[in-house]
């Protein structure tokens, strides 16, 4: 046994507030071993009447309080620091990053809005339920004016979490009450599950109706099935299933599993979670490469800092993919990363890039945004286009040639437009209002009864009895197509 001298220094490190002195002869505290607790043969006197006065003490203590150990001595130490600075630093990240975001959709509404302070500026319900309505597409009710009080606090907050209710989004611990009272545990849970709604959870399930467009069989552009399409339409088919099948997971582990198939092949980057495996940077250029290879040079930037990839990841998403910087390096080069931080900011390439690599054709890696303008610009151009053939000639031309040349323009636009129905009724805060969308909508009907008309009247033009046949096909599509039902059917 080591002299009292030497147990002193070697076990003195553990204990504060405890000290020797010359009248008080030291005990180490530490756990008693059997032989100490039992008597061991051939102890001291000294030793045996300290381990009696351990034994009373254990006898008397409670074993209560969570903050004493099992002899009754306070837990103090570094670990009480750190574990509070990190719960510190932890929060500041999420409010940080929960302010960006909220001023990303805020910024979109007319007039524009923007939260400073994460719980102060939601205490009135304001900005709360205009987050929502840009959000949702849908107008709700709100309690405005110069001068508002506590009551209108509760109405809007109210308001604002009946709503989400309504979404059937499950609120625990949540109150209108807490949020007045700027409560942040209250706030932050509050914001986080209108984030793993509306941002995470409705675009996994984008991904799962997207799947259902796979298995449609292909028809070409003549109209007819191809002697090959059965046999694809059921490996496709096959394939649909099991991607859908893929993603009728939780929100986490479905963002999870986009993000392992879009980094897949990014120079081996293996992403297992949303915390370390984002800590160097390379996840996050893998994402920004998947969605626009070549965009960055990964193998150049492999010894650089992790500051430098995440700069560079953060800033060259923000100004060529459209993606909001909601961190900052520090914020992430850190032993634990925030992991709902993370997931919010990745979860906007989700939202803007649902197919991610897995697109097919020469717009896959365009954005929503970038599909809509798209589609928007060519359906102004054709509605005028055969306004301007039907003023000057009273009808298209009876070119084939000309026709399939439009209808080639037509079949590839009617993908981006499916596409797009597709996120809308999938999902309703996709970036496009719901005024945007019945308009274009309505633009690509009008382009399509155009089209429709244009291959009647080729057909009635062929000769003899295959114009005949001809106009009794239009007739029928045209039943087909119409509103009206007959006298006769009805």
């Amino acid at each position: 046994r080591a002299p009292r001298s030497q147990t002193s220094s070697l076990f003195g490190g553990f204990v504060r507030g405890v000290s020797p002195t010359p009248s008080e002869p030291y005990v180490a505290k530490r756990s008693p071993s059997s032989d100490s607790f039992f008597g061991k043969n051939g102890a001291s006197v000294g030793q045996s009447n300290n381990s009696q006065i351990w034994y009373q003490r254990y006898k008397h203590s409670s074993f209560s309080n969570s903050n004493q150990n099992n002899f009754g001595e306070p837990l103090y130490g570094a670990f009480d620091g750190r574990i509070t600075n990190m719960r510190d630093e932890q929060e500041r990240i999420q409010r940080k990053t929960f302010v960006n975001w909220i001023n990303s959709y805020l910024s979109k509404r007319k007039p524009q809005m923007k939260v400073e302070n994460l719980i102060d500026d939601l205490k009135d319900g304001v900005k709360l339920l205009a987050l929502l309505e840009v959000l949702s597409g849908e107008r709700l009710p709100m309690e405005r004016g110069r001068v508002l009080r506590r009551p209108h606090y509760l109405s809007n907050c109210n308001t604002a979490l009946e709503f989400l209710r309504s979404k059937r989004i499950k609120l625990v611990n949540i109150n209108a009450s807490d949020v007045v009272d700027g409560k942040p545990a209250v706030v932050l849970g509050l914001i986080w599950t209108i984030i793993l709604y509306f941002q995470i959870e409705e675009n996994t399930r984008v991904l799962e109706k997207l799947g259902q467009r796979y298995a449609s069989p292909s028809v070409d552009r003549r109209g007819y099935a191809s002697s090959t399409d059965d046999d694809r339409s059921v490996r496709e088919g096959s394939i649909s299933r099991k991607t859908q099948e893929k993603w009728k997971v939780g929100a986490k582990k479905a963002l999870l599993q986009w993000v392992q198939a879009q980094v897949s092949k990014q120079l081996g980057v293996q992403v297992n979670d949303f915390g370390p495996s984002w800590r160097d940077g390379n996840a996050f250029l893998a994402v920004v490469n998947s969605i626009r290879p070549g965009l960055v040079d990964m193998e150049s930037m492999r010894h650089l800092p992790n500051t430098v990839r995440l700069e560079t990841a953060f800033t060259v998403a923000d100004t060529e993919l459209g993606i909001a910087r909601l961190l900052d390096p520090e914020d992430v080069d850190v032993d634990r990363p925030d992991e709902k931080s993370i997931m919010t900011y990745v979860a906007q390439f989700l939202h803007r890039y649902p197919e991610g690599s897995e697109g097919r054709g020469p717009d896959r890696f365009q954005s929503i945004d970038a599909q809509y303008s798209e589609l928007h610009v060519w359906l102004h151009e054709k509605i005028s286009w055969f306004d301007v053939m039907h003023q000057t000639r009273g009808q298209a031309p009876m070119d084939y040639k000309e026709y399939t040349k439009v209808l080639i323009e037509y079949k590839q636009k009617e993908e981006i437009h499916e596409r797009l129905r597709q996120l809308i009724e999938g999902s309703s805060q996709v970036g496009i209002s719901a005024d945007a969308w019945q308009e274009l909508d309505t633009n690509w009907q009008k382009v399509a009864a155009q089209v429709r008309h244009w291959q009647w009247l080729l057909d009635t033009g062929l000769p003899g009895d295959f114009g005949q046949i001809g106009e009794w096909l239009n007739q029928g599509e045209a039943l087909i197509y119409g509103d009206d039902i007959p006298t006769q059917l009805n």
